[in-house]
């Protein structure tokens, strides 16, 4: 295996495992050395990857919203019909519980932290476009559309709140 192989798979490895440590302990209740543990490595194979643990999450955070962007299908081809059924679709196919957990852990942290509600606002803000965008193109007027995308994305973040809920109660 090529030394560039080696390095893609340590950090796909690392990556894995960060996300399932962060979506599980949240961020304040991750290390670094668990996350080495839980991938079988050494904490120096997690620092040559990523100098800070608010790197590794931001690269983690990253991967979910790439996740996100593909999950905006269902909502952009509904985007027309009722506001629940746009938004339901965001969590059809796939398990989106990692997606919801993550995300979720992501808007406690921007609260203090300007790298991640930096992403978050960035990754919002081209959600209303791209759903805005869809609603246009499905023959709704500009501002309809744009309205329409706009309480669609918050249905969808409040899904994932009540997830969360639901997730923590045992419901």
């Amino acid at each position: 295996m090529r030394q560039a192989e080696r390095r893609a798979k340590t950090l796909a490895t690392l990556l894995e495992s960060a996300t399932i440590a962060f979506a599980g302990r949240g961020y304040e209740g991750t290390s670094i050395d668990a996350v080495a543990a839980a991938a079988g490595l050494s904490k120096g194979a997690v620092y040559a990857h990523f100098e800070t643990k608010l790197d590794l999450f931001l690269a983690v955070l990253d991967r979910a919203l790439a996740d996100a962007e593909r999950r905006l299908e269902g909502p952009a081809a509904a985007i027309g019909e009722p506001l629940a059924t746009a938004a339901d679709r965001f969590f059809a196919g796939g398990d989106p519980d990692l997606l919801t957990r993550i995300t979720t852990e992501a808007w406690r942290l921007a609260l203090t932290t300007p790298a991640v509600r930096d992403r978050l606002s960035r990754f919002r803000t081209e959600m209303v476009a791209r759903l805005a965008h869809s609603g246009v193109d499905a023959g709704l007027a500009p501002a309809e559309a744009l309205t329409r995308a706009g309480l669609v994305t918050k249905l969808i973040d409040g899904l994932m709140v009540e997830r969360q809920l639901e997730r923590a109660i045992g419901a």
